[in-house]
């Protein structure tokens, strides 16, 4: 038994520190890359490549995008919606990484359990109808072992991966929405991501921080 808890403190220990250094190692990528992501963005959102007509308010190029976004909001507007794409990353990895071992572990103990609960039937009902022999019982030992090597199958994996990043992406959705909204302004309609989420409670309420999530 106090084998059991060591092995599941240090499970926990080991994921904590994963936890931790992904989250950093991924908001330090994240910010480093951060003006190219919100200029890619600005390119499909608000066709930064336009007419003619358009060359004085869009950019025609990446060094015209890049002065444009400096030039309308100066050059920390490169990095806008970065923090909360920091923030973002550790409870989204977090809960993705929580659900998952928990949701694994729950699909392997119930195919464990059915699968006892037969193998109990069925070794009672041959003790039943008559002796095994020692070929029977090997034969059962190693059936017994090759169940249990499939516990962690493919299916069980994507099913907990599958449940895990659909609850990641529901607890964290109002997070990007507001770092979407944030690197997708081109005026400077939100003071921050404080200002940002006031805002869209008061004009959309609750609801306002899942829009297009269905």
């Amino acid at each position: 038994m106090a084998n059991g808890d060591g092995d599941d403190e240090n499970r926990t220990v080991e994921a904590a520190k994963q936890l931790l250094c992904g989250g950093i190692a991924g908001s330090v990528a994240k910010t480093v890359t951060a003006p190219f992501s919100r200029l890619t963005i600005l390119f499909q959102v608000h066709s930064l490549v336009t007419t003619k007509s358009n060359r004085p308010k869009y950019a025609m190029n990446l060094k015209g995008g890049f002065s444009k976004i400096i030039e309308r909001g100066g050059f920390m507007s490169l990095w806008k919606g970065n923090m909360t794409s920091v923030i973002h990353r550790f409870p989204y990895s977090a809960i993705n990484f929580y659900v998952y071992e928990n949701a694994l572990d729950m699909l392997v103990g119930m195919q464990r359990s059915h699968r006892e609960q037969n193998e109990t039937y069925g070794h009672l009902k041959r003790r039943i109808s008559h002796r095994m022999t020692d070929e029977e019982i090997e034969e059962e030992r190693r059936m017994q072992e090759r169940a249990r090597s499939d516990d962690n199958m493919p299916r069980h994996k994507f099913m907990a991966g599958a449940i895990a990043g659909c609850s990641a992406v529901f607890a964290c959705y109002p997070l990007d929405l507001v770092r979407t909204r944030l690197t997708t302004e081109l005026d400077e309609h939100y003071r921050g991501i404080r200002d940002a989420f006031r805002k869209i409670y008061k004009a959309e309420g609750i609801r306002g921080f899942y829009s297009g999530i269905g």
